[in-house]
């Protein structure tokens, strides 16, 4: 099976979730708080998340992106896909939950509320 892992590395904490081939969650890695370690933090769950993989002895890592406030350095630095934090929180929102109308996200500098409009069928 290939994995595509999305990783957001914020301003508190870093979240990650693994996808599988068809865009399912196949693993939703609990609530890490970095304590500012960003760097290290974040090297310790890409290795976990690529050794998971590897026991599997039937996984491939196709891909990793980044998104959140240190997101982007990161991914600049690993030569790896970023995406604006609130498209990919959308983006998300709509896979998991189709049809979802409301968004609210409070994240440790910030907070933000989405109205979604769909147009066409529902």
């Amino acid at each position: 099976m290939n994995y595509d892992v999305g990783v957001d590395v914020g301003s508190v904490s870093i979240n990650c979730v693994i996808l599988g081939e068809n865009g399912e969650i196949v693993l939703e890695v609990p609530y890490l708080r970095h304590f500012g370690l960003i760097y290290e933090e974040t090297h310790k769950l890409l290795e976990n998340i690529i050794r998971r993989i590897q026991s599997d002895n039937s996984g491939t890592l196709r891909s990793v992106t980044f998104t959140g406030v240190h997101g982007d350095p990161l991914a600049e630095r690993l030569g790896a896909p970023f995406e604006v934090e609130t498209i990919a929180q959308v983006l998300g929102s709509i896979h998991v939950v189709p049809g979802v109308r409301s968004i609210i996200k409070v994240g440790g500098q910030d907070a933000s509320v989405f109205q979604l409009a769909y147009s066409g069928d529902e």
